[in-house]
């Protein structure tokens, strides 16, 4: 199992939503107006200076299922025009799971 951490833009998030529930995803945490300053541009820290704020999803899956989200993640990074816009992906394996 990995866990997957997706943070974006905060406009995006319906169509991150729609993304994991056409993949099946049923396990997943959505964190809202999450405040960022990320490498890949604009802060939004949700202050006048800089407005705006991200959202982030966790996700438990398998391994299988990790390569195909990053997958579709790049694939959605590499059609926007924006640096703004894009998603950051980090995955790592989980070496223990409760439930």
């Amino acid at each position: 199992m990995n866990m997957i951490y997706l943070t974006f833009n905060i406009s995006e998030l319906e169509e991150i939503l729609a993304l994991l529930d056409a993949l099946d995803i049923t396990q997943y945490q959505v964190f809202d107006m999450v405040c960022a300053h990320s490498t890949g541009g604009t802060p939004r820290m949700d202050t006048p200076v800089w407005p705006g704020y991200n959202a982030a999803i966790m996700i438990q899956v398998d391994t299988a299922m990790t390569a195909l989200i990053i997958q579709k993640i790049t694939d959605f990074n590499n059609q926007t025009s924006s640096p703004d816009e894009r998603i950051t992906l980090c995955s790592w394996p989980v070496s223990t799971f409760l439930q």
